[in-house]
Order: C-alpha cells, then structure tokens, then sequence
C-alpha cells in the first residue's frame, strides 16, 4: 500500500462481488404494485399530499378575554364605552346625512361621481376618521405615500379587520369590490353607494368575470378614484398571506401595494374566527388600539407578455417580505371548509336539543283567507307534519300584511282597544309510505289547510310578490293586476320567477295604462319595432281578446309558451347563422339592415339602427352568438323577424293558450 500514489486503483483487477443498493427495486420486488382500477382511463396514481402548513392564517391568539388585566380594564373603560358609543352613532348619522346630500338627485353612477358632490363626501370623510377614533385608534402610524393616481390607478392590501375599509374610505376615498349584501345594511349600504363600490356575486362566475371588466374601466379612466382591492378575497390574522385572486393583476396597470398591521400585545384585533360583535365590544373597552399602515412602492408589468399570474407572484412576494411572513396555499375556499364544519360542530352538540322546525311553506305573507302555493321542502324530509293554522278576526281593522307597510301596520295594531288572534292544531298528518311523493303529501296537507280555514288555494307564489312590489315601485294603480299565479306559469312554461321579473320590467318601460294595458304603439317602441302586417300580428298573437290592448299576464304568456318550445333555441341558432354569423362569428348592421329591408318591406333605416342596439347588448358595434341568443330569450317575440329563414322549420308556435 506505501506505493500507491492518487492514479493507482483502489479496487484490484481481480474478481470481486459488486451489491447495487436500489430502495425502489427492492421494493419491487418485495412488494406487487398496488392495484388501480382508474387505469384504464390514464389516471396514474393519486400523488402523495403535502405535509399540511403548521401556519393557520386565521387564527385570532386572543379569542377570549384572559387574565385580570383584562378584565380589569373592561370595568375600567365601561364609561368610556358609552361616550364612544354615543360618538360613533352621532358620527354615522351625520355621514349618513352628509351622504344622502351628496347622493340626492344623482342618477348616473356609471359615471365619476362630480367634485361638488365628492366635496360634500369629505364631511363623511371625516366623521369616518371620528368613527376610528371612537374605535380607539386615536392616531395612526403612516409610512410611505400614497403614489398619485395618475401612477398607480389600482391599490392593493392585505385585509386583517372591518377596519382597514373604514381607513381607506377616510384616506383615499378609494372604489373598492363588495358583496352585493352591503348595499342593503342599514346606514352603511348609503355610504357604500357614495364609494362607488363594485358589486360582486362570489358564487357567480359570470358576476366574477364583469368585476374584471369595471376594474379595467375604472383604472383606464382618471376620473375615478383609486380601486382598491383585497387579493386575498377575506381576512386574515395579517401575520401571513393566503393565495391572491387575480382580479387586481389581469388588469396590466401599475399597483401600489399597502399593508397594515395591528401592533399588540393583549387584544388582537384580526377578524379571524372571533365575532364580530366580541371584536367591537372589546376595541371599545381598550384604552387605545394600535394601527400601522405602511405603503410600499409601486410594482409595474414588466411588459405586455407578463402574465398576470406572474404579476400577482411578484407583487405578493413584496407585500409576503414587508410583513416578514410567509404565503400560503389558503383561500376564501378554506374559510368556507371552517364555517361549514364549525356548523356541523354545532350541530352535532345540540343533535337531540334541537325544536321543532317551523316553515312558512307559502314564502310570503297573505290575507289569511286563502292559501297560495306551498313550496317543496317542508315535505321532501318525509315525517310527520302538523299543520297550524291562524286567524285574525276582525271588523274594523284587517291584521294581514299584505300591500300595508310594515310601520302603519304597527301604528294601527297600537292604537286599537284589543286585537284578535287565534291559532288552530290541525290533526297530525303522516307520509302514506315510501313510495309517496313531495308533490303529493304538499297536496294532502294544502288541503287539510284550506278545509280548515274554508278556502282555496290559488297558483299564486313568492314569485307574484316580486311581480306586485315592480308595479309598486313604477308607481302603478292597480299593483296586483301584475300577478299572475307564477305557480301555475312555472308548471306550465317551466319559466323561474326571476325571468318573469324581467319581463315584467319590459312590460312596464310599455307605459300601460291605469288598467294595466299596453297599446300597440308602445308595445313596438320597446321592442324596437315598426308597424308593418308582421308587427301586427305578432301584437294580434298576444292579444287574445282582440281588445286592441294587451295586459302583462298575456305578454307574460305568449313569450314564454315562444321560449319554451321545443325547437326554440334550434330556431335562434338557425337565424344566426343565416344571417352570416355561422362564417364570420358576427352580424353587422349593415347585415341586418339588408335582411330586414328585404324580409320586411317598409322598414326605416333609423328603426333598424335601434333594433341593432337592442342586439348589441356590449355596444361593441357588432353582434356576436351571445349577443343574438340572449336578446332573443329576453324578447322571445323578436324570433318572428327571421320568420322567411325559418318558414322550413316547425316551431310549434301555431297558437297560445287562452288567457281568461
């Protein structure tokens, strides 16, 4: 060995046993491969799941009010409490006021909202700044600016309580996205209105894809405020980020990011899983609450060919480094998972506790001397139901809350001597068997129900209140004569309220009279026709009566026993395509114009550019597939102009059926 150098082998040419170490042969060979009955359609085996974050971006460390200090404090600030809760509501009604101000007689809010009425806003403004005062936060910590608009027209923020909104509005008087349930709370649902706010339906993908369309807008527009936006999509402990949705970053403009912090040592402020009303109860039991907001710079596209994906890592990666954290793979969907199993948790302790379920299965309120169609679900369970049933006996004054409002319904029920009530248990009544249906115990029971009270049940449902608060709303004499037994027309047309609504908006921009009737020539303003024989008699289709004049529930009826035919949709595809959109994927107006000049003689120009309008629902200059298919569900009627390139098919549209 003392002649070996660095170049001598260190295995000798002679023979030697060689042992391969290979963990995934071994395996192999001890083991089969485990079966996969999914191979068949190419699915590998499931891959191994990530060992879950030991992070909970949710979690509150002070859910609950612990130690003597604390408590101690709440004793203390119980005085200040009342002082602050009389500043807080002293500060919102005067918003409120100031706001209403600003609002009033203001009609489009497509539009920036003028200086003079922004400048009106700064009194809400400021009462907003008081609010956070009242709140505790007495002053609060900047660093960095704000960039101006002109750089950075979109802002974006990691969201940690109520209160950054609140700050925000004060600051920055920034558009921001909403829930559409905030423009109904009380107060704050004025004050949102003046932000400008854009609505969005989380649940609605369709809803989701125009917040992306009216952020675009409003960036490329330097007339609207800032758009700030909350990427997370909920909040967070603000000690880490979860997953940003990419709304803010398909855009492509610039983007200041913004982060706060809540600096604390006893009371964490996050709105994680703590209530909102222990969040509020205990800001207002602190001697003072601690706010940092912090802006960092501003983060540009680094040109056209970045994906937004690729910029929402990048500004993520600066907002994750400034609050000296980590991002992780949780979402809005995490949070719902939580809710849902808090539910079953609670549920689950109060199992054998719970009453009895009480349902209204009408939906709505009425008279009380018929019944109006039940709904589904008290009897798709299958137990036993007992019906109730409730009277309110009466001479001078009707107890029903029906077209009364609620406050004069109140006011006259406290200014009577005594007021009559009485309540009935009708006999228990068991499903048959398995083998009965929903619809059919819904039957037996609705009819013990009228028996007793000795009425009727109509085809009425919820649907008809919405059709009845419409009329309301257009200030219409007779609101009721919009009902129309919308139970019956969903059995029958298998339309659902919502689209009876709509129709019922077209009716009434029909101008009908105090008897609820259209004329003729207001029926073709509002679907853009002209007078010519088919106008007639798609007017005459609709006119049962041959009156002259055409109620909604006629209208109601002849477009949706249209729509509802089978060959419908086949027919709209069909007309499309004739009218050249099966090559070019669009109809032009002067395409239309041709078609409609050719099929219908006498048509002005002037009139065919207005029915191109009613088409071109995106103002696009040009009607595409959705475009054409929509228009035609919402004016089923219209299907009756391609009625020359149609004439081949059956579309089973020979009569309507009579409306008495």
């Amino acid at each position: 060995m003392a002649d070996n150098d660095v170049t001598t082998p260190l295995l000798t040419s002679s023979d030697h046993v060689t042992i391969t170490v290979d963990s995934t042969s071994s395996t192999t060979n001890n083991h089969s491969p485990k079966p996969n009955p999914f191979a068949f359609i190419g699915c590998s085996s499931v891959p191994i799941s990530p060992t879950p974050l030991t992070v909970d971006p949710f979690r509150n460390n002070t859910p609950r009010m612990e130690g003597v200090y604390e408590w101690v404090k709440v004793v203390v600030c119980l005085p200040l409490v009342v002082v602050r809760l009389v500043l807080f509501g002293l500060c919102l009604a005067v918003g409120y006021v100031a706001t209403k101000i600003a609002l009033g007689g203001w009609k489009d809010k497509r539009n920036p909202m003028p200086k003079w009425r922004a400048g009106v806003m700064w009194v809400t403004r400021m009462c907003a700044r008081v609010i956070l005062f009242a709140f505790g936060y007495h002053w609060i910590k900047r660093r960095g600016r704000p960039a101006p608009r002109e750089i950075a027209p979109i802002i974006v923020s990691n969201h940690v309580s109520y209160i950054e909104p609140i700050f925000y509005f004060y600051e920055l008087f920034a558009t921001i996205v909403a829930s559409e349930s905030h423009d109904s709370l009380p107060f704050v649902g004025t004050i949102v209105r003046a932000m400008q706010v854009i609505y969005v339906d989380r649940s609605s993908p369709s809803s989701r894809k125009q917040v992306v369309q009216e952020i675009k807008r409003r960036a490329s527009y330097d007339k609207f405020p800032r758009v700030l936006l909350f990427p997370e999509g909920t909040t967070t402990n603000g000690r880490n980020l979860i997953s940003f949705q990419l709304g803010a970053f398909i855009a492509g403009y610039p983007i200041q990011p913004v982060i706060v912090r809540y600096p604390h040592v006893h009371f964490d402020q996050s709105w994680g899983s703590v209530s909102l009303a222990m969040l509020m109860i205990r800001m207002f039991t602190q001697f003072h609450n601690f706010f940092e907001v912090e802006y960092l710079p501003v983060i540009y596209p680094l040109d056209d060919k970045e994906t937004a994906v690729h910029f929402r890592e990048r500004t993520a990666r600066a907002i994750a480094t400034a609050i000296n954290g980590v991002q992780t793979g949780h979402s809005y969907g995490d949070v719902l998972l939580y809710m849902k199993a808090q539910e079953a948790k609670k549920r689950r302790a109060s199992y054998d506790k719970f009453p009895r379920v009480l349902l209204f299965p009408e939906g709505t309120t009425t008279n009380g001397r018929n019944l109006i169609s039940f709904q589904l679900g008290a009897f798709i369970a299958g137990y036993p139901i007992q019906p109730v049933i409730v009277r309110y006996p009466h001479v001078h004054f009707d107890q029903s809350w029906g077209s009364v409002s609620l406050a004069m319904l109140m006011i006259r029920m406290f200014t009577q001597f005594h007021n009559f009530f009485e309540v009935e248990y009708l006999p228990v009544i068991y499903p048959l068997d398995d083998k009965e249906t929903a619809v059919h115990f819904r039957e037996r029971t609705a009819r013990a129900i009228a028996t007793a009270i000795n009425g009727v049940q109509t085809g009425h449902s919820y649907g008809d209140v919405l059709l009845y608060m419409k009329a309301q709303e257009a200030k219409k004499e007779n609101p009721s004569s919009y009902m129309v037994e919308m139970a019956t027309v969903e059995s029958l047309f298998h339309i659902r309220s919502l689209e009876a609504v709509e129709f019922v908006d077209k009716f009434l921009a029909m101008n009908p009279d105090s008897s609820g009737r259209v004329q003729y020539d207001d029926f073709l303003k509002v679907l853009r026709l002209q007078d010519c024989p088919l106008s007639e008699k798609v007017f005459a289709f609709i006119d049962v009566e041959n009156r002259g004049t055409i109620t909604f529930r006629q209208f109601l009826y002849a477009s949706a026993h249209v729509m509802t035919q089978p060959e419908f949709h086949q027919a709209c595809e069909v007309a499309f395509a004739e009218r050249g959109g099966a090559v070019k994927a669009y109809i032009d107006e002067q395409e239309l114009q041709d078609f409609i000049r050719h099929a219908i003689p006498g048509w002005k120009e002037d009139g065919v550019h207005e029915l191109f309008e009613l088409f071109d629902s995106n103002n696009d200059g040009r009607i595409n597939k959705d475009d054409f298919l929509s228009c035609l569900r919402r004016n089923p009627l219209l299907i009756a102009l391609f009625t020359p390139y149609l004439q081949h098919k059956e579309c089973g549209c020979n009569g309507v059926i009579e409306i008495v």
